[in-house]
């Protein structure tokens, strides 16, 4: 009994250890970025790898943000949180709203609906981009924020996914 408990923790501390290791790899690449940005442009260009900034700067950032004309980064990020908000919340309330229907509501029709929905997921992405891009450009949406969150409005695995819990 002894054995299988001592083996039993072995198992996850070895499991522990590996997911440990796999995540340190996974966050170098982030790690990597985070310290060239402190970097000065002739150690950023060295083809030397050095880990940790020897002269440590801000500069890059003080450029970033000092041309503000050029490189409108804080537009940047509010565009990216206000598409990805509204993208989250209209996502969460249509495939909500209907996985209830689908899971609660009986009326005729409703395997075939859900049915649709499973066999819309084996439709790969690239095989409907052009197809959305030119309903979006028919519907006067292009080059707004309208184009950008409306396509992805809902989610079949999102349907699935609610209706299945």
């Amino acid at each position: 009994m002894k054995m299988a408990k001592l083996a039993r923790r072995t198992t996850h501390l070895l499991g522990q250890v590996a997911m440990a290791m796999i995540s340190i790899v996974m966050a170098m690449p982030i790690f990597w970025m985070l310290s060239t940005s402190f970097k000065p442009e002739s150690e950023v260009l060295n083809m030397k790898v050095e880990w940790l900034p020897s002269h440590f700067t801000l500069e890059n950032y003080q450029k970033l943000f000092s041309r503000v004309e050029e490189f409108p980064v804080l537009r940047w990020i509010a565009n990216s949180a206000f598409v990805s908000l509204s993208v989250t919340l209209l996502v969460l309330t249509v495939c909500s709203m209907a996985a209830y229907a689908l899971s609660r509501l009986r009326f005729p029709g409703r395997n075939g609906v859900f049915s649709a929905i499973i066999g819309s997921m084996a439709l790969p992405g690239q095989a409907v981009l052009i197809p959305v891009f030119l309903i979006v450009q028919t519907l006067g949406l292009f080059n707004n924020y309208g184009g950008l969150i409306l396509p992805g409005l809902a989610s079949a695995f999102g349907v699935f996914l609610l209706r299945q819990f």
